[in-house]
């Protein structure tokens, strides 16, 4: 890989790809972070299920925002395999 800048639209295009599930993996985190909060914190007033709840939104949460982390990843590697060589001296 280069040290070169990446170009504004293409850094645009990178952050809003995703978007949606990146949210959604975050909203799971919060709510989960927030159910296993009530569960110990208020064990008579919760349900029997919130904690074991709370910890498959977290878990389901940080895997997808992993999972929306590596498709990024690839589609910059592949828009970088695409692109013209810049600056290349032929031989």
């Amino acid at each position: 890989m280069t040290d070169e800048p990446v170009p504004e639209e293409t850094g645009r295009r990178m952050r809003r790809a995703h978007r949606r599930e990146q949210l959604f993996g975050l909203l799971l985190v919060i709510l989960g972070a927030c159910a296993i909060m009530w569960a110990r914190l208020s064990p008579q007033d919760a349900p029997a299920y919130a904690l074991a709840m709370g910890v498959w939104c977290l878990v389901f949460g940080w895997g997808l925002i992993i999972h929306v982390v590596l498709l990024r990843r690839g589609e910059a590697r592949r828009m970088s395999e695409q692109a013209p060589a810049r600056d290349t001296p032929e031989p």
